[in-house]
């Protein structure tokens, strides 16, 4: 149990690495500026290296994010596909214990937002290899018009429009289960002849 939550708590700060825009590093160092010593802080060039510089001074840890979560909501207003990575993890971990593996927990099924957690690897998974063929895909899954609503507010197709994306198809699609949900995911990928990745996913290979 302890090696799973500190892999997730691994998993959520790299998720947080991929969402958070490199402009907003920024935004996070000035709101850590009575945390982190100014020589110190002038030489985080990551996000990954400003949580490693946190941890280091015990502002959170895997038993405890509620300084991370108070800092991207003072910093990042607005960024809630953020603050739900935290959530997620926060209820999923350390209010309800761990989910089983592919099961999507109940509380992440009830609440608002970006819901990722019991489908995070395969939106990872998605995110880190779709190509040009993406919006295509995510056409398999959505309307065009959220699609476009996703791609407007971060002014260009990114990873981030794809997390977005595909957190709004759980949420309409949270009545389903796992299996379900990988199934219609993996027919999407075929649709747009992307056979590789739906082998993959056929198979649980995420690496």
């Amino acid at each position: 149990m302890a090696d799973q939550t500190l892999d997730s708590f691994r998993q959520m700060l790299l998720q947080l690495g991929r969402l958070i825009r490199a402009e907003e590093l920024n935004t996070l160092k000035f709101a850590c500026k009575d945390d982190i010593p100014t020589r110190q802080r002038e030489n985080i060039t990551s996000i990954v290296t400003l949580f490693e510089a946190l941890e280091e001074r015990g502002k959170f840890s895997k038993n405890d994010v509620s300084y991370l979560k108070s800092l991207l909501k003072d910093a990042l207003s607005g960024r809630t596909d953020v603050l739900h990575v935290v959530a997620e993890y926060e209820t999923a971990y350390l209010h309800r214990g761990a989910v089983s593996p592919g099961a999507v927990s109940p509380d992440a099924e009830r609440s608002p937002g970006h819901q990722t957690f019991g489908f995070r690897k395969e939106i990872q998974y998605l995110e880190d290899n779709l190509g040009k063929e993406c919006k295509f895909f995510l056409r398999c899954l959505i309307a065009d018009h959220k699609i476009e609503h996703f791609e407007l507010s971060n002014s260009k197709f990114n990873k981030e429009v794809i997390h977005q994306c595909l957190c709004a198809w759980l949420q309409d699609s949270k009545h389903l289960q796992h299996a379900d949900l990988l199934k219609a995911v993996i027919a999407a990928l075929k649709k747009v002849k992307r056979y590789d990745l739906a082998e993959c996913m056929e198979k649980g290979r995420y690496l």
